[in-house]
């Protein structure tokens, strides 16, 4: 589970780094781009739960989970998507 404490993010016990940052799977597509960008609040890391994870001004935090097309139709009728 994803927490905010003291503007650091971090999943479970294990701290990713500043909740202003937006954190992508190094397992990605776009992983290697983001890693020759030059973003400082864009960050590839291992994510064990989602895709994509940030922190709104809010306060909420937000995995977002990326299915291409056979991938999406294979959880649902497994019923690994809920």
């Amino acid at each position: 589970m994803y927490r905010v404490e003291e503007g650091e993010l971090y999943h479970d016990e294990k701290k990713l780094g500043s909740s202003d940052t937006i954190y992508v799977d190094g397992r990605q597509d776009i992983a290697g781009f983001v890693r020759r960008s030059d973003w400082d609040s864009v960050s590839v890391t291992q994510l064990p739960e989602g895709d994509y994870v940030m922190v709104t001004p809010s306060g909420l935090t937000v995995g977002i989970e990326e299915k291409k097309p056979a991938d999406l139709g294979g959880s649902l009728r497994t019923r690994r998507l809920q």
